[in-house]
């Protein structure tokens, strides 16, 4: 297997253009022959977001371009991408896994 690890550099706060750099960048390793394709942490937000993550409608956002993204994923490949993610109400620092055109799984980091 074939394993891509992104070395990119996103934006803090260009939720748009850090998804297009993601897409380019994982459709460019698919293309490679990467079945895995894994992003930076927080990668579609950038990093460190700091005060940004605690807005409701950052969060939000954030989830609106995770979603356009999905669509632009190779589904043949797994991804990985790090995002901020809301959920119940809780802020997380998350792992999200896309496979064959579907939100496959999420993960949470624990301990900050």
């Amino acid at each position: 297997m074939k394993c891509a690890l992104l070395q990119i550099n996103p934006t803090v706060g260009a939720l748009e253009a850090n998804r297009e750099l993601i897409a380019d960048k994982v459709n460019e390793a698919y293309h490679a022959g990467a079945e895995l394709i894994v992003t930076p942490e927080l990668a579609l937000s950038g990093y460190p977001p700091e005060d940004l993550i605690l807005k409701d409608h950052y969060c939000d956002d954030c989830e609106v371009q995770l979603q356009l993204l999905e669509k632009s994923l190779p589904s043949e490949a797994l991804v990985i991408i790090g995002t901020p993610v809301l959920e119940a109400g809780q802020r997380y620092n998350g792992a999200v896994a896309f496979y064959k055109g579907e939100r496959v799984a999420s993960y949470y980091k624990m301990i900050l």
